[in-house]
């Protein structure tokens, strides 16, 4: 995991053999300086340029993307504080984001748990029905009919989804404890998030990019989009303050989008939504805990990571989550 406190961009134009020419642009990123940034920019570029000059295909810039999508390029958020290989940022719409290389989060999506039903297909479908309730009846009323099956069709998926929701609590329990007796020195941590539940495994460390890590959270529907990004990035994450809007925080973070690093004359601007943000906040959680699975025994790294996240997400403040 590298999330760099120091970023800089080189940039060079080329004649290519066939007469044409290039610019091309690479990121340097860096712990120590900006002047170490810029030379690991130049180091990269110089590649890129040689792979072009030899006729390799090569994009011609990196992306400038925080977190999703940000392909071999480290995750570019401003580093709000550090705890030894854990790194708390602020991602790009301004909540706080911790960060580990070797600790599991899994996020489940309670919508990724619970058939969707196809409204268009039924759509499709009783409007067929319709047509042919028509050929064979005759009269208008059959379409009448099309639309009252097909207004039933629609309750009938409504309570469906509202039976399951009410229930997911209770299964994503007992997946945990199936997984649990099937690993026995497994120890698990369950917690509701807004948008459904999350997961931290404290028995053992893991690598975010290795086998164990993600057959782990396919089994557990995590999302596929986060699941790329643990490779991707060779960490693990979790968002430990509440989303703006669901604070009623409707203004976006200064400026947007909020790619770190920003220009200094713009600080201003961050500085004073992020002061608004956290008298928002007050009050609210990130996570509910619910509940441990297993009789393994805690690590101490996932000890020393479940401890910062539960105090900076006031998982067990009994405060709304938001």
């Amino acid at each position: 995991m590298i999330v760099p406190s120091y970023w800089s961009e080189a940039k060079r134009r080329i004649e290519l053999p066939s007469g044409s020419s290039l610019t091309l642009r690479r990121f340097g990123w860096s712990d120590l300086s900006e002047e170490d940034a810029t030379r690991i920019a130049e180091e990269r570029l110089d590649v890129a340029c040689t792979a072009a000059l030899a006729g390799e295909k090569v994009s011609q810039r990196d992306r400038k993307v925080p977190y999703l999508g940000s392909d071999g390029v480290p995750i570019r958020e401003e580093i709000v504080d550090r705890f030894g290989d854990h790194i708390l940022t602020r991602n790009v719409y301004g909540a706080l984001c911790l960060n580990t290389p070797n600790v599991l989060f899994a996020d489940v999506d309670a919508e990724d748990l619970v058939p969707a039903g196809n409204v268009c297909l039924g759509f499709f479908f009783l409007v067929g029905v319709s047509v042919l309730l028509k050929w064979v009846m005759g009269g208008w009323y059959a379409f009448f009919i099309g639309a009252g099956l097909y207004a039933a069709y629609l309750l009938l998926l409504f309570y469906i989804r509202r039976r399951t929701f009410s229930s997911l609590p209770n299964r994503v329990r007992q997946k945990l404890a199936g997984y649990c007796e099937q690993h026995p020195n497994s120890l698990l941590r369950l917690y509701e998030t807004p948008a459904g539940f999350r997961i931290l495994l404290m028995h053992q460390e893991m690598d975010p990019a290795g086998e164990e890590a993600q057959e782990f959270m396919k089994a557990f529907s995590s999302d596929q989009i986060y699941m790329t990004m643990c490779r991707r990035q060779a960490c693990f994450r979790a968002r430990v303050t509440p989303k703006p809007w669901r604070v009623g925080l409707t203004e976006h973070l200064k400026p947007r989008p909020g790619v770190w690093p920003i220009q200094k004359e713009r600080m201003p601007d961050r500085i004073r939504w992020v002061k608004e943000y956290e008298e928002k906040i007050r009050g609210y959680a990130a996570c509910r805990f619910l509940a441990e699975f297993g009789r393994g025994q805690a690590c101490s790294t996932a000890q020393t990571v479940m401890e910062l996240h539960d105090r900076l997400c006031r998982s067990g403040s009994g405060d709304p989550i938001a």
